[in-house]
């Protein structure tokens, strides 16, 4: 909005948005969510300093805004149905209150990644990085980044304890803040892949493999809770892919370095 022309005047309406939009629902969240994105636009141009927000972080934005705006509809639905004299069915009311629990884990779990970009900024705004930047970035010395692109490592999280230390919140926060100083332009991107068993088999046994491939079953996991809990250990449903594929990248990134890319 063009009145709005100063630093600090854009961060004050940024704040009133922000409060109003925590009791907007539906098309009036649209809208909130339109100015506030107008205005952070118009920061970053008032700003030239200021570091950009990456893609990532922006759909991390929406995602937790569009889930916001679902469960005040589907809170509204079911206040209603709790109702005297309402004409829902006791099915049409039981689905009503799963749907809204599950958006309502689906919220928090939106925003610990909306935070962990957070996290990621804050760290790239404080980092003194100039003399990294400056680095020669010819084809004898860059360096290669391997991360994943597919999500599958953020779906590995701890199914009993959301404020687990390990969680996908960790490499989030990372890639924000590589990405939001620069960094990741400078580096090679190594593309990632799941290691084979073959692979692992070189050094792990049969019988690890077997035991990690268990997991796979929720009543193998359910059994194993405690004892894989007394060491900080969890596994979900997604906890064996993400294996596979973290061990392929550090073979990834192995082959990359022995190869000269």
């Amino acid at each position: 909005m063009s009145e709005f022309t100063t630093v600090q005047q854009i961060e004050q309406r940024i704040t009133v948005l922000l409060e109003q939009r925590k009791l907007s629902f539906g098309s009036q969240t649209s809208t909130i969510n339109q100015e506030i994105t107008s205005l952070r636009e118009n920061l970053k141009a008032t700003d030239p300093n200021l570091l950009p927000i990456s893609k990532e972080s922006q759909t991390a934005t929406n995602e937790l805004d569009d889930l916001l705006s679902s469960f005040s509809k589907i809170r509204i639905t079911a206040k209603s149905h709790r109702l005297r004299g309402s004409n829902a069915t006791d099915e049409e009311k039981q689905q009503v209150e799963e749907d809204m629990n599950h958006t309502l884990d689906q919220v928090a779990i939106a925003k610990a990644k909306k935070n962990a970009h957070k996290a990621g900024y804050a760290a790239a705004t404080d980092a003194e990085l100039d003399p990294f930047l400056t680095l020669n970035t010819s084809s004898q010395s860059r360096t290669g980044i391997c991360h994943d692109t597919t999500g599958t490592m953020r779906l590995h999280r701890n199914p009993y304890d959301q404020n687990h230390p390990e969680c996908p919140g960790r490499i989030i926060s990372i890639m924000e803040a590589v990405r939001a100083t620069g960094l990741y332009n400078h580096c090679v991107d190594i593309p990632g892949r799941k290691a084979t068993v073959e692979e692992i088999l070189t050094v792990h046994s049969t019988k690890h493999i077997e035991t990690v491939e268990k997991l796979r079953d929720a009543n193998y996991r359910a059994a194993t809770k405690n004892a894989l809990g007394a060491e900080s250990v969890y596994a979900n449903e997604h906890t064996v892919e993400a294996a596979y594929l973290s061990c392929g990248a550090s073979l990834a990134m192995t082959d990359a370095v022995v190869k000269g890319t």
